[in-house]
């Protein structure tokens, strides 16, 4: 406030301590930032599903590239959309459970057929159960697998007698 003359006589108003407020908007800034680097930036395939709806409410910036569609894109479809082929209920229930391992086969944009595993776990969101969903692309690991029964059934079959050595022949 300012006197007949102009000059400064005082302060009329009203302050308020928002220390605690702005504490808590950090923390929160903080945490969604935690969020976000845990979830995309870790190369892994990761989505965040809605079990009641099997809407997808978050993609990571690894399930974008893979499933070849824009996390905007993704957030609008449902998961049976995206193409995989296995037990979709499975993994809803896998999310609540927390069991893992659950296997789907998808066509990628290309043409070339994966084998995905699923592991799903339940998380809480604004109030409501969500499914967190990593999977792995265990391509290799199975070929390896069937390349290693094809072998193994040879040997088996076989008339003549295998001996493996290594190079020392030991």
């Amino acid at each position: 406030a300012f006197d007949a003359q102009g000059g400064f006589s005082g302060y009329h108003g009203l302050a308020a301590d928002v220390t605690e407020e702005m504490t808590a908007r950090q923390a929160l800034l903080d945490s969604e930032r935690r969020y976000r680097d845990l979830f995309d930036k870790n190369g892994r395939i990761n989505l965040l599903l809605d079990p009641e709806t099997g809407r997808i409410v978050d993609a990571s910036e690894a399930a974008c590239a893979f499933f070849g569609h824009s996390r905007t894109a993704l957030m609008h479809m449902g998961f049976e959309r995206l193409g995989l082929r296995g037990e979709t209920e499975v993994l809803v229930r896998g999310a609540v459970t927390n069991s893992g391992g659950i296997e789907f086969r998808f066509r990628r944009p290309g043409g070339e057929e994966t084998v995905l595993e699923a592991f799903p776990g339940p998380v809480e969101a604004a109030g409501r159960l969500l499914a967190f969903v990593t999977f792995h692309d265990i391509t290799a690991r199975k070929r390896a697998e069937e390349e290693l029964r094809t072998l193994a059934r040879a040997v088996e079959q076989s008339p003549a007698s295998i001996i493996i050595t290594d190079t020392n022949g030991n």
